[in-house]
């Protein structure tokens, strides 16, 4: 089954374009839970997904897990030097 992503109107704040987020959720290089959420409930915790826009620029996107089956996208923006070194890190 594939996931549901709901976006919430901050998600766009940064001029990224629905398409373009959930292209980056298709094409990620790195998906993973933020360590500042270790402790929290899942719905509270936060994830990090590092993934490739339209123009195949990387775009950050934090998004929080609903259920299984949903998740919520507040925040996506053209990827930080700080995120970037997370992907480098894996190389």
């Amino acid at each position: 089954m594939d996931i549901v992503i709901n976006f919430s109107k901050s998600a766009f704040k940064h001029d990224v374009t629905e398409a373009d987020i959930r292209l980056a959720f298709d094409n990620n290089l790195y998906d993973e839970r933020l360590d500042e959420s270790d402790g929290l409930e899942d719905i509270e915790a936060k994830y990090l997904l590092i993934g490739f826009d339209s123009n195949a620029n990387l775009i950050e996107v934090i998004y929080n897990v609903i259920d299984e089956d949903v998740i919520k996208v507040f925040h996506a923006m053209k990827c930080t030097n700080n995120h970037l070194m997370l992907i480098q890190d894996r190389r």
